[in-house]
């Protein structure tokens, strides 16, 4: 991929110079999370002129943070990044289909274990892109609203595993058509599902 596409993809999902050089250089290239102060003298984006990403607006209290940090290498006992993927039968009445799911190590998978899961038969697994029309008064809440009505109907159809795709390929990438922020879509769709009582047929 040559240079002026991977400047076109990271500006159309928010991704600034500072971003690609302080987060992502240092995590492909040495594989760690990248380590910055306690302090965060940023100011609130809620009080800024300037636009920011819809991730900004959400942040951690400085008394949140643990002190030895908890995480699952030093925290086994406590703490697990295990997740599973599939419908939740009714606990209280045990059958056959209840633990039919998918257990993972942990919620990040890499390209071959996405692969997987969406060729699983059991799973079901559906994709569905979150894009909206640039521009466009009240397109983003209509694109939501799609989204969500789309999700609940492949659950009701059988699909146990929904995939939100934000990822735009250089031929299909439009000036009109944004990313919905997965941060927003996710929440949407999610409690979309608590409303509908959908929620416990699919993860």
């Amino acid at each position: 991929m040559d240079s002026a596409t991977m400047l076109r993809l990271q500006a159309a999902n928010g991704m600034g110079a500072e971003d690609a050089q302080m987060v992502i250089e240092g995590m492909a290239q040495a594989g760690v999370e990248p380590t910055y102060c306690m302090g965060d003298d940023i100011p609130l984006a809620v009080l800024s002129d300037k636009p920011h990403m819809l991730y900004n607006y959400f942040k951690q209290r400085f008394a949140q943070v643990t002190n030895p940090p908890i995480d699952p290498l030093r925290e086994g006992l406590v703490m697990s990044l295990e997740m599973r993927l599939g419908g939740r039968g009714n606990l209280l009445n045990p059958g056959a289909d209840t633990y039919r799911q998918v257990l993972l190590n942990s919620p990040i998978l890499l390209e071959t274990q996405m692969a997987t899961i969406a060729q699983d038969t059991q799973l079901g697994t559906k994709t569905f892109p979150i894009t909206f029309k640039a521009r466009l008064q009240g397109s983003l809440t209509a694109a939501l609203q799609q989204l969500c009505a789309d999700v609940e109907q492949a659950v009701k159809a059988g699909c146990q595993c929904v995939v939100l795709s934000d990822r735009v390929t250089q031929s299909a990438m439009q000036p009109d058509v944004v990313p919905i922020p997965s941060l927003l879509a996710t929440g949407a769709v999610h409690h979309h599902l608590i409303r509908t009582g959908e929620a416990l047929g699919s993860a």
